[in-house]
């Protein structure tokens, strides 16, 4: 597994989801998305834990996506939450303050609520990851008779 910027990338699952394809079922979607759940759900925790607050509604609105079987995602935001990215990513020459333009930039400063997040946990994150990859390929040797 290697590291890079806000993401974690593990060498060789595309080559697991390849495998995972030429077997009966949908082993692959099944078995994947409850991994990628499963591993963000401690970064979902802390970035609810650690997002901004004013009412509260930035932190409601962090939630995983649905598991995919190709990665873990964790978002914050929607329509009644606007300025998730903004509290993310900051705001460095912001010059419309409610709807007015001004001469100067108002800047908002970013926050990094989720990759903080992903950085406090990416130790548990990585262990989680292997424990359940390992269950997974696991069962399905036992399962497809496979050495």
């Amino acid at each position: 597994m290697v590291a890079k910027g806000g993401a974690v990338h593990v060498d060789g699952l595309r080559e697991l989801r390849r495998f995972l394809k030429q077997l009966p079922g949908d082993v692959e979607k099944d078995g994947l998305k409850k991994i990628h759940d499963k591993v963000a759900e401690p970064v979902e925790d802390m970035a609810k834990q650690i997002a901004p607050r004013q009412s509260g509604d930035l932190a409601a609105s962090i939630r995983r996506a649905k598991g995919s079987a190709t990665r873990a995602v964790v978002r914050a935001g929607n329509s009644s939450v606007p300025y998730a990215g903004v509290q993310e990513w900051g705001w460095p020459n912001r010059r419309v303050v409610f709807g007015k333009t001004t001469s100067a930039p108002a800047p908002i400063a970013e926050h990094a609520y989720l990759r903080r997040a992903l950085e406090a946990r990416r130790e548990k994150v990585l262990n989680i990851y292997t424990d359940e990859l390992d269950r997974f390929i696991g069962y399905l040797m036992a399962k497809y008779n496979l050495h």
